[in-house]
């Protein structure tokens, strides 16, 4: 299995089991090797190597990136893009901080992807956009970014990646 790179973050309530004194590597075996359920993610606390096992990914709507309590590191289970047909991560709340390529106003979600796959001139990897003035942000950075935020510090603002940039058709 791939994992995502270690991040600064966590999924509030969200855990499925618990495993003291382990290292990291030992912690994501155990959670590859899990058979009583789905085991998607793995939050881990250095200072103690606790270990805490969740069927939850970063899609929740408990997840916090940063972390609301410091000192944990989370990853979780690649889901493999080339084995979807979808184009786009699912929608979050969420933004980059200081990452904006291009920005477009009085455009539609669907115009603003559309504009960032047809951008020529940097490679555009996410949006974000807020419906209420209908304003576009395009970018070259992706939610692995140590800028990205869940949930976006500023209201108003939604998120999505492009998922199938390296498949072969």
């Amino acid at each position: 299995k791939k994992w995502s790179d270690v991040r600064d973050a966590c999924i509030k309530g969200n855990n499925n089991n618990e495993f003291p004194g382990v290292t990291i590597d030992e912690c994501k075996e155990k959670c590859v090797n899990e058979e009583s359920y789905i085991c998607q993610s793995i939050e881990y606390y250095p200072k103690d190597q606790g270990c805490y096992h969740s069927e939850a990914t970063s899609s929740s709507s408990d997840f916090h990136i940063p972390c609301f309590v410091s000192g944990w590191q989370y990853m979780e289970i690649l889901q493999d893009p080339c084995e979807t047909d979808k184009e786009w991560s699912d929608i979050r709340n969420a933004c980059i901080k200081g990452n904006n390529n291009q920005d477009f106003k009085g455009v539609s979600i669907d115009v603003c992807k559309e504009k960032c796959f047809n951008e020529d001139s940097f490679n555009c990897q996410s949006i974000e956009y807020r419906s209420s003035d209908e304003w576009c942000f395009l970018s070259e950075a992706r939610s692995s970014s140590s800028d990205y935020y869940l949930p976006c510090y500023v209201d108003g603002w939604i998120y999505t990646e492009k998922l199938r940039e390296d498949c072969v058709t």
